[in-house]
């Protein structure tokens, strides 16, 4: 994954787009975190239990909003938003609402789906070799769906690339969250479906981290499981993952 620290001007953007939309972000601040990238940080102690962070329904990224962006039913889970993910980059781009998150985004990653013949060199004949060919099978087969759902007059077929579709693909690998993470109308969502949250997908992992999401069809509320002091940085929790699924997902 690119773990490049984000452009500090286009940071700014991000945050004033959050507050700007209701967000209340007051008692944390996102900054360079070396290796990691960019982190959440604690500008003040936060006690166990205590809510750091909210962001409104209207900023998380759900299976309506893309259908309401490519204009058409005949698309669902990861194609859908990858369709959306490409309309709103490379079609609508300064237009876009979601202008500030999508600026954000890694352009470029460096998971396994990315790597040159070199490099799979030397993963030949290991299960990760095996997963990547099954993955590339399943994208390419989820981006002819979508060539066929989406309307040229919406993403030109210039524009609706396998380069792009691939990574669309691994910024939902990478960021997305199951779609029973928010409440509200996600009748257009199916149990498979993803969503994203801005904010949210900027936490680092770390295992064991005591976090919860406490969610309703207003927003979704960032709760800490244990006290967190001054410039601490604050991590989120994906869940146990095996190396081979790490690699395959962040690279």
């Amino acid at each position: 994954m690119d773990c490049a620290p984000i452009n500090s001007e286009r940071l700014s953007a991000f945050i004033a787009w959050l507050e700007s939309n209701g967000a209340d972000l007051g008692k944390i601040e996102i900054r360079d975190a070396g290796d990691d990238g960019n982190g959440v940080y604690a500008r003040q102690h936060i006690g166990s239990g205590e809510r750091y962070a909210w962001i409104p329904y209207r900023l998380i990224i759900t299976g309506q909003v893309c259908h309401d962006a490519v204009r058409t039913d005949a698309l669902q889970g990861r194609p859908l938003l990858c369709a959306f993910l490409i309309h709103e980059r490379f079609v609508q781009g300064d237009r876009s609402f979601w202008k500030p998150y999508i600026d954000i985004l890694p352009r470029d990653f460096h998971t396994p789906m990315q790597f040159t013949d070199e490099e799979l060199r030397f993963l030949a004949s290991t299960p990760v070799e095996y997963a990547i060919a099954e993955r590339h099978e399943k994208y390419h087969e989820e981006h002819r769906q979508a060539l066929a759902a989406v309307p040229e007059s919406v993403v030109p077929r210039n524009e609706f690339t396998y380069a792009n579709y691939l990574w669309a693909a691994t910024v939902l690998s990478s960021r997305s969250f199951s779609k029973d993470v928010v409440q509200g109308d996600c009748s257009r969502l199916t149990t498979e479906s993803e969503v994203l949250l801005p904010l949210l997908d900027m936490m680092n992992h770390q295992p064991r981290k005591r976090v919860s999401w406490i969610t309703s069809d207003k927003g979704v509320e960032f709760v800490t499981g244990a006290d967190i002091e001054l410039g601490e940085q604050i991590f989120n929790n994906y869940g146990p993952k095996a190396n081979e699924e790490l690699m395959m997902g962040y690279g």
